[in-house]
């Protein structure tokens, strides 16, 4: 099959309330047919973006219209398919927040919630789909540049915004609920070299410094509602809270703290 016709990145929409705004929104076809869909919404004036998805595309663009953080952003692109189906725009949603935010052109406003993986049906066909979707941005000049130079740039290798895998979740899901625990807790987490502790640990405390306020649950996976139960919990007992991390390795310190500053300013 041609991948290429497979996949459609939309033109430009204005991202408001005005009618004809939304009309021209509603009138997409992956929108007008409720395929799940994912989607980019940016400001044509700053660095800022945020990346979704949805089965139901107009309703929860409306959400966002009444979202503050969202109102500053005035263009939205939409991705869709004919192929897609609900467990494939979680991972392309997934997978371009994980891109775009090492890629440098955009800030991203999506919190760290729930970016695990999962197996699906024909998930190999939409990891070759997600490389379209890229090239298609690349030309649109949403983005810059390609999946191979962000690859090999420090920014993704640490990124706080990678999917995790079954451990590394089960892990984070547990130090939450350790440190929302009214009795002491000291965790220990062990593990041979390549296993995804550092990975862990740039999720966890970039998780850790989310602000929960006006955020948008209501189409939040169950990974995700599990996460921001227990960060609102956290938040509740530490307002302010202080986190360090102790890097016995001068070169991989240095790393950190600059991916950290990235994600953290």
């Amino acid at each position: 099959m041609s991948y290429e016709l497979a996949i459609e990145v939309s033109e430009q929409y204005n991202f408001n309330r005005e009618d004809k705004s939304l009309k021209e929104i509603k009138e997409n076809t992956w929108v007008k047919n409720q395929y799940p869909i994912v989607y980019f919404i940016q400001s044509d004036s700053i660095n800022l973006a945020y990346v979704g998805e949805s089965t139901n595309a107009f309703s929860r663009i409306h959400n966002h219209l009444d979202n503050p953080e969202r109102q500053i952003l005035n263009k939205i692109t939409i991705i869709g398919s004919e192929k897609f189906n609900k467990s494939a725009t979680l991972e392309i949603e997934s997978k371009l927040i994980q891109y775009i935010t090492a890629e440098g052109t955009y800030d991203l406003q999506n919190r760290n919630y729930g970016l695990t993986n999962h197996n699906y049906f024909q998930q190999p066909l939409y990891k070759d789909l997600f490389k379209v979707i890229w090239e298609k941005l690349v030309e649109k000049k949403i983005v810059t540049k390609s999946l191979r130079e962000i690859e090999n740039s420090e920014l993704f290798k640490y990124s706080p915004y990678k999917s995790l895998n079954n451990d590394q979740y089960k892990s984070i899901i547990e130090i939450l609920k350790g440190l929302t625990s009214s009795s002491e807790n000291k965790i220990f987490v062990s593990g041979s070299a390549g296993t995804g502790k550092t990975i862990l640990a740039t999720y966890l405390i970039k998780l850790l410094n989310t602000n929960e306020e006006n955020e948008d649950y209501l189409e939040y996976s169950d990974d995700e509602l599990i996460e921001y139960n227990l960060i609102k919990k956290f938040r509740k007992s530490y307002p302010k809270p202080k986190i360090g991390l102790v890097i016995a390795m001068t070169s991989l310190r240095e790393s950190l703290k600059n991916v950290l500053k990235k994600y953290l300013d």
